[in-house]
């Protein structure tokens, strides 16, 4: 960096951004001074990556496939990133490898098993050489069992109106079970009371 004179505070401000190709870890800043011999003060810093996480679909079905997309800054080539699967009990369902291009960008593919629960997932994102997790988002799997005898739907659209209309299904037969059992609890009690 070039010198800088200080203010009237003795302080100089100085600005770093990490570049395409800095890696990860700790870093040593030193500060000299004109006119004096050696290193006037140093700092330790460490440097972390920036990620960002994206699927190609929020809800998808067994047997389809969910794209996963990390996007590592700086842009870096050649990161190892690994991505976790979690269910909605934090039990691993699935791990993911792969490399960053040249823009920063490890791509994976997830194909949903006949073995994978319906439900909420976290798919959560790992740069090697960095601690803890960059980045993560949320999916959900849904398997949605014919109706009226009918196939699955593939349409989005039409996948998601069948599951919805399932689950409405099942809890009006539960408020109606529900309903009736209370009705037969009142009649049973008007006819003690008499």
């Amino acid at each position: 960096m070039p010198p800088k004179t200080t203010d009237a505070e003795g302080k100089a401000v100085f600005q770093w951004t990490p570049e395409a190709g800095v890696r990860p870890g700790n870093y040593t800043i030193q500060a000299f001074i004109s006119g004096q011999a050696g290193v006037a003060a140093s700092k330790t810093i460490t440097v972390y990556y920036k990620a960002s996480i994206s699927v190609d679909k929020y809800m998808v079905n067994v047997g389809e496939t969910l794209t996963i997309t990390v996007t590592v800054t700086p842009p870096t080539a050649d990161l190892t990133v690994t991505i976790k699967i979690l269910d909605y009990t934090g039990a691993e369902v699935a791990t993911l490898t792969g490399t960053t291009d040249a823009e920063g960008k490890a791509v994976f593919q997830w194909v949903v098993g006949p073995e994978v629960r319906a439900g909420p997932y976290t798919v959560q994102a790992f740069i090697s050489g960095q601690v803890g997790v960059v980045a993560s988002i949320s999916t959900r799997v849904i398997k949605v069992p014919p109706v009226g005898g009918r196939d699955v739907l593939i349409d989005k659209f039409e996948l998601a109106k069948e599951y919805v209309l399932t689950c409405l299904e099942e809890s009006l037969f539960t408020i109606t079970v529900t309903l009736i059992a209370l009705l037969a609890l009142a009649l049973i009690l008007l006819k003690v009371k008499k």
